[in-house]
């Protein structure tokens, strides 16, 4: 997914899918299966209208028609992950040369702990808006935007046409500037 070879990732997620069927112990095959649905999810996000639900940080509700005409970074992420931390100044590079033209991001955090959350923000001030699950008990990967997206493991990014289609996942650092050009 990374290299953006979405056809051979299909092929092998239906490969893994298949495999997994018959894996003699069970909690491996859930596993094995689990993973390659996700990952069917995710790449069957490309080319198809994407919305954001949920509400922001602070309890107010989140509107996503207020990116139509946008490129939108959609970036899913967690204060504890080091991999989400460590992007973010790539993110917020990019945010600073294209937000003029038309580009923002989506922050859809999975932290289960709001309050880590929100004294993350308060010292880390993000130029984007922040979303979470609505529900306290449907967060972190049981989150409805992370089970629909097939989000599995952390930073996930999804990056979406001014459209309001997926485009592109995981594109981070030199890969999104250049889509971004």
């Amino acid at each position: 997914e990374l290299a953006e070879r979405y056809q051979q990732c299909r092929d092998i997620y239906a490969i893994m899918e298949e495999s997994y069927q018959t894996h003699a112990d069970p909690q491996v095959a859930e596993e094995g299966i689990r993973l390659a649905k996700n990952g069917k999810t995710r790449l069957n996000l490309l080319g198809k209208r994407f919305a954001v639900a949920g509400i922001r940080e602070n309890g107010e509700p989140f509107d996503w028609t207020a990116y139509h005409q946008k490129v939108v970074l959609v970036a899913f992420w967690e204060t504890t992950n080091a991999g989400c931390i460590e992007q973010i100044p790539q993110i917020k590079q990019a945010y600073s040369l294209y937000k003029d033209k038309g580009f923002t991001v989506v922050g859809i955090n999975l932290d289960e702990d709001t309050q880590r959350l929100n004294r993350f923000l308060v010292r880390n001030r993000l130029p984007w808006k922040t979303v979470i699950s609505p529900d306290p008990k449907a967060r972190g990967y049981s989150s409805p935007m992370a089970i629909r997206c097939g989000v599995d493991q952390l930073p996930f990014l999804v990056l979406v046409d001014p459209q309001g289609n997926a485009i592109a996942l995981n594109t981070a650092d030199f890969s999104l500037r250049e889509k971004l050009r």
